[in-house]
């Protein structure tokens, strides 16, 4: 399993942890895209628009339609920040919102975010795509698009971590949880915080993770509880209902896009048995995490903007 949030997404959360202090209340990630200022931010406490929504514009300038960036199992958007900036397409990220509670399945998810789409689409073609979890649910939500009657242009699934015919089997809160730490400490290139704790031996696990989080710096030291817990919950949620999920036939054409030291060739090879139209495999360099960094991001772009140009539909 595989967190798969960014660089972009844990200077988020601090950020966000620093803005409740100052304001009072918990915003959402999604506000680095939507409330450039602390004053437009400290507006939206106000009218009450601080809200996690399902659909986030990261970015409406472009051209041809919008292109609907699904999450990854961190369940925040920050990660495509930089990559709606090369697209040259309008770009909007699709987010776990409030009011799911903590246990749902990913058809559940599916479903919520085919009709958000459905809703906000401005003509007959939509293009999907989506980063490890995100890819997952991008397929899905292609197969109810399209169901529907829409044009669905190939669906862009970046680095699948997971087999899709495997049981996963029934993975505990302390696994997931000691699962987090070690890809929060891959992501910042730090030492695994929990080296030496068995968190299935105490008594509060996220308790003491997020002890372990403030003292290894990953989340910064005034990062408050509820902002980590929050994080926590969407990353479990997320998880049991990705390990939970069995996938069928999709009919939808795809591309499936994977990281030399990321998804195996295995694991993608299975993907791609689960697909009636395969446009295309790409390898990008890069692991599971470096793929969306900006040092490697253009090549990523580009892989995207030719799987949607040359169909043209």
């Amino acid at each position: 399993m595989s967190v798969a949030l960014s660089g972009n997404s844990l200077l988020g959360v601090q950020l966000v942890s620093r803005i409740r202090a100052a304001l009072g209340t918990t915003l959402p990630l999604s506000v680095l895209f939507t409330h450039s200022t602390v004053a437009a931010m400290a507006g939206a406490v106000r009218d009450g628009r601080a809200q996690r929504t399902t659909l986030v514009p990261i970015r409406s300038e472009g051209t041809g339609p919008t292109s609907y960036w699904i999450h990854p199992v961190g369940g925040d958007v920050v990660c495509y920040r930089g990559l709606a900036q090369l697209l040259g397409m309008p770009v909007t990220g699709v987010q776990v919102p409030d009011g799911l509670g903590s246990s749902f399945g990913l058809d559940e998810l599916a479903d919520l975010y085919a009709d958000a789409i459905a809703d906000d689409a401005t003509g007959p073609e939509v293009r999907i795509a989506g980063w490890s979890m995100g890819g997952v649910l991008a397929l899905e939500v292609a197969e109810r698009l399209a169901e529907r009657g829409f044009a669905v242009a190939p669906v862009v699934a970046l680095d699948l971590m997971e087999h899709p015919d495997e049981d996963h089997g029934e993975v505990s809160r302390a696994e997931l949880l000691a699962w987090f730490a070690r890809d929060v400490a891959h992501i910042a290139g730090v030492p695994d915080p929990l080296a030496g704790h068995d968190l299935a031996a105490e008594e509060d696990p996220a308790a003491v993770l997020t002890e372990r989080l403030r003292l290894g710096g990953l989340l910064g030291p005034d990062t408050d509880d509820e902002t980590i817990g929050a994080l926590l919950a969407r990353f479990t949620a997320n998880s049991r209902a990705l390990s939970g999920h069995r996938p069928g036939t999709y009919r939808a054409p795809a591309v499936l896009v994977r990281a030399a030291d990321g998804a195996s060739q295995d694991v993608t090879s299975a993907w791609a048995g689960h697909l009636k139209d395969l446009v295309a495999v790409h390898t990008l360099g890069g692991d599971h995490y470096s793929v969306l960094q900006p040092d490697r991001i253009e090549r990523f772009a580009s892989v995207v903007r030719a799987s949607w140009d040359a169909e043209d539909h």
